[in-house]
């Protein structure tokens, strides 16, 4: 038996294939970091305020890395939008099929209950049809008796 896809998977699968690429060619879309500008530089490098050369790449580095996180915290956030109408559609879909099975269910308890009314309907008629058939069966049997009881005085007669 053929297992069906869930709905809207081949438009999720599509959504998160764009949403790789997008996110994969997020680097060309960012503008440069500068390193901050804090100054002239101090002549003497022994002051506690001098700044190294290190700490502006320091600064990029840290930029870089702010990027990275905001371009995963937008992959995650796209990712949980996906999720979330993937959700929905999901919902929808076992919302339909829970309708479907009510009306199903409805159909079946309705087409019952008339099954069971005819039936019903038939075992009051044949009973009152049986109750009938015993009246007429009684009224036969003391015809009989009446029949037999008229020969017995008959027949006493003839004997007499």
């Amino acid at each position: 038996m053929a297992v069906k896809n869930k709905p809207g998977k081949k438009a999720r699968m599509r959504a998160r294939k764009c949403l790789q690429k997008a996110t994969n060619a997020g680097h060309l879309f960012t503008s440069p970091v500068q390193p901050t500008d804090t100054g002239p530089r101090p002549s003497n490098s022994q002051e506690p305020n001098c700044q190294s050369p290190s700490q502006g790449i320091k600064h990029g580095k840290a930029a870089q890395n702010r990027r990275r996180a905001n371009r995963r915290l937008t992959r995650y956030d796209m990712d949980l939008n996906l999720l979330a109408s993937s959700f929905r559609k999901t919902a929808e879909w076992v919302k339909l099929k829970i309708s479907k099975i009510e009306a199903q269910q409805s159909f079946v308890t309705d087409s019952t209950e008339r099954a069971m009314r005819k039936t019903f309907a038939s075992i009051d008629e044949v009973q009152a049809e049986n109750r009938l058939l015993k009246a007429q069966v009684r009224c036969l049997e003391t015809q009989v008796q009446a029949l037999e009881a008229a020969q017995e005085t008959e027949s006493l007669d003839n004997k007499n």
